[in-house]
């Protein structure tokens, strides 16, 4: 944790390659905003959306193992929005066809795939498990109480210890 600490208090212009940085990170910011955009937020709340999840990312797990980095908190939203809103048209127009009774060639159907791919984890996962399965990952922290020991013995007081973990629960 003292890494993450140290990471998060010190966000910097990162060293990535072109590509990850303005075609990789855009793309998962439009397609944070595409899940938006399903879940009938308007563009302006599917990009306030996108730079939540981007700067969750960036602060959250990736400053385990590197420092925020500046442009990443910037490019990825804005080009989330430039390309969300094309991957988002694209995408209802394909599901509104499906929906019209047209088959979908294999080609349509990676389409669906690379416009919203967390959908179609979704959608998998829904197979899998069924309609009704539910994912819940929360935080928890708890306090324990140690036994006295003998270097404790003096005060005759158990020393509490806290503990922080994740809690992750499927259930079908």
């Amino acid at each position: 944790l003292s890494q993450w600490e140290d990471n998060v208090r010190h966000p910097r212009w990162d060293e990535d390659d072109y590509f990850i940085n303005y075609v990789l990170h855009p793309y998962w910011g439009a397609t944070y905003y595409v899940r938006g955009r399903h879940r009938n937020l308007s563009r302006f709340q599917s990009f306030w959306y996108s730079v939540l999840l981007s700067t969750l990312y960036e602060y959250g797990a990736e400053a385990f193992f590197e420092q925020p980095s500046i442009q990443d908190l910037v490019v990825t939203p804005l080009g989330a929005v430039l390309m969300g809103d094309y991957f988002f048209s694209v995408n209802t127009d394909l599901k509104s066809r499906h929906a019209a009774g047209e088959q979908l060639s294999r080609s349509d159907r990676w389409v669906l795939v690379l416009t919203d791919p967390l959908d179609a984890i979704n959608s998998k996962a829904r197979q899998l498990f069924g309609k009704n399965a539910a994912l819940q990952i929360r935080p928890f922290s708890r306090t324990s109480l140690d036994d006295v020991s003998p270097a404790n013995n003096f005060t005759n007081v158990p020393t509490a210890r806290l503990t922080y973990g994740f809690e992750i629960r499927l259930m079908f």
